[in-house]
């Protein structure tokens, strides 16, 4: 399973190839646009 998260521009953030778990995928999505945002809004 792969994540990634897009908006209007395209692909804002895109995870590793594979998770062992849903709620390892998702963690992941969250750190990953935690640190994306923090980075675009300070």
């Amino acid at each position: 399973m792969n994540v990634r998260a897009l908006d209007c521009g395209g692909m804002f953030w895109e995870g590793k190839e594979s998770y062992e778990s849903l709620d390892a995928a998702l963690q992941d999505l969250n750190a990953g646009l935690e640190a994306v945002l923090k980075d675009i809004y300070g």
